[in-house]
Parts: C-alpha cells; structure tokens; sequence
C-alpha cells in the first residue's frame, strides 16, 4: 500500500499543479506520507451486477407509466413536478 500512495500523491500532485501554481498549494500534505485505502476489485459478473443493482435501481420511465410501444416510439404518462398535473406527450 505504500507503494500506491507514493504513486498517488504523486499523480495527485501533477494534476492539481496542472490546475493551481504551485506556490498557492498547501505545503502540509505535500511532505507527509499519503495513507491509501483500498478494496479488492469485485470479482464474476454475478458479483458486478450484485454491486451495481444497489446504486442503479430506479428507471427514467416507471412501467407503470409506458402506455403503449411500437417499432418506432413509446408513449408514457408523467406528472408535471411544478403543477403536479399528469400528462401524456
């Protein structure tokens, strides 16, 4: 692990000097070892997708909302936020 902070102070650096001079960094930080923390990558599809349903979980279009499809467009209700009036498009 101290390996990859090395290397990520440094990349860290590199990037903010590229943002910020140099003289207006704070110099605390610059000269302290750096801790790194991090996790084993998550191994199988299954495990991927067991990751990502917890973050992904919510659609732009409800089913309950699509009101019919076709080969070429979807009509959905919504409810407009501002007037809370439902809709069609």
């Amino acid at each position: 692990m101290r390996a990859l902070a090395k290397i990520f102070r440094a990349r860290f650096l590199r990037l903010a000097r590229r943002v910020v001079p140099s003289d207006e960094l704070p110099p605390g930080p610059m000269g302290q070892a750096w801790v790194v923390f991090a996790k084993a990558t998550v191994q199988g599809a299954d495990k991927v997708l067991e990751y990502l349903g917890r973050y992904v979980h919510k659609t732009a279009i409800a089913d309950h909302a699509i009101t019919s499809i076709d080969d070429r467009s979807v009509t959905f209700r919504y409810r407009d936020s501002r007037t809370q009036v439902s809709a069609r498009p």
